[in-house]
């Protein structure tokens, strides 16, 4: 026992690692199963067998892509501090303590020719006092810095083109310029159209129960995230209806 020595990797008492019972170069091979174990390189050889040998080196681990962070400051229509397409400062009508102030953002980059060139979904989080919703999404598989255009989307909103050309440098915190983002696409299918009205209205309750909605419709028909559909969420999906496509 007083001979025994923990750093030796073989436990043939050896310094290799053919002895060892493991894949030290991740080729999948192990020990005697492994050329880099045997004098002649043959594993089909067990006379040519040498515990003390070495395996391989691992492999030279792949270098991760790269990637970009995207701070983002949005304004959605109906909440906080944003209003409406007729009137996208005025917030008169907007509510102000949203029920969910956690919402998702996805995020898609776009190269000079319109060529994808890079997606990713993040958080954007409610700030009540000014009254929009920030976050940072790292977008991976950027190819470069340079010039680019983005385009961001939320629950029941339309996709929205950020505005302006957005200088984009890898690895580094890019301050996106702000946005309006327009409410009222409850089937998610980047419209405002006669489905949408369709569930707003099968879940409207003002004085009465919804005629039919689930859950989720519930949801996303709340345009202003107040709780309640009624009144306000149809008025705001009537105002937005000047814009009908997402960019």
């Amino acid at each position: 026992p007083n001979s025994y020595d923990p750093n030796k990797n073989g436990e043939n008492g050896g310094g290799g690692t053919c002895a060892d019972s493991k894949d030290n170069d991740s080729d999948g091979k192990i020990d005697g199963a492994d050329e880099d174990c045997h004098t002649d390189g043959n594993p089909n050889n067990p006379g040519s067998y040498d515990p003390d040998g070495e395996e391989g080196p691992a492999p030279t681990p792949t270098i991760s892509p790269t990637s970009a962070n995207l701070s983002f400051t949005i304004f959605m229509h109906g909440i906080g501090l944003s209003g409406d397409n007729s009137n996208p400062n005025g917030s008169a009508l907007s509510n102000k303590n949203p029920k969910h102030p956690l919402r998702d953002l996805v995020v898609e980059v776009f190269d000079s020719s319109n060529n994808p060139a890079g997606n990713a979904k993040g958080e954007i989080d409610y700030r009540l006092g000014p009254g929009n919703f920030t976050g940072t999404v790292n977008v991976p598989n950027v190819p470069a810095d340079g010039i680019y255009t983005v385009k961001v989307s939320s629950t029941a909103r339309l996709r929205r083109l950020l505005p302006g050309i957005i200088t984009i440098k890898l690895n580094e915190n890019n301050v996106m310029p702000p946005v309006h983002m327009i409410a009222g696409d409850i089937v998610q299918d980047n419209a405002l159209n006669i489905l949408d009205y369709n569930v707003l209205i099968g879940c409207y309750s003002d004085l009465q129960a919804a005629s039919s909605c689930n859950g989720t419709d519930k949801i996303l028909a709340d345009l202003d995230d107040d709780g309640n559909v009624n009144q306000r969420d149809y008025n705001l999906f009537l105002r937005e209806l000047t814009v009908q496509n997402g960019q």
